[in-house]
């Protein structure tokens, strides 16, 4: 990982913890949005990857931590109503969710600022 990209993890793991802590799920975009926006200047550096790990880790920090204090009881009924042969795996399936939507918060900010990058363009003559 490059010292940008550490450096954007780093913001964006704890941040997420505490919007997901205090804050409606979505948040955890707001913030890698804004994170890269503020953070990320190269156009060409990765951030899907270090916002969706970082975002990832945060989910599956929060519903394991949850889930431990419930003594794995809301789990196990939740993995009951999905169908799902073991309440770990809906710890998987929130640790995607998570990655997926940090990332693409993070994807969507390097995005535009690409498209609204002051770029040199060729003089038609």
């Amino acid at each position: 990982m490059k010292k940008r990209q550490a450096i954007l993890f780093i913001f964006v793991l704890p941040g997420s913890w505490l919007c997901l802590l205090y804050l409606p799920w979505w948040w955890t975009m707001v913030l890698s949005f804004l994170a890269v926006l503020l953070l990320q200047n190269k156009p060409n550096a990765s951030v899907f990857w270090p916002c969706g790990l970082a975002g990832a880790l945060a989910w599956l920090g929060l519903s394991a931590l949850t889930d431990y204090r419930n003594d794995f009881l809301l789990s196990a009924k939740m993995a009951v109503l999905f169908h799902l042969p073991s309440s770990k795996l809906l710890w998987f399936l929130e640790a995607v969710l998570g990655f997926v939507s940090a990332g693409l918060g993070g994807w969507l900010a390097k995005c535009i600022k690409f498209t609204f990058s002051a770029r040199q363009r060729p003089v038609a003559s």
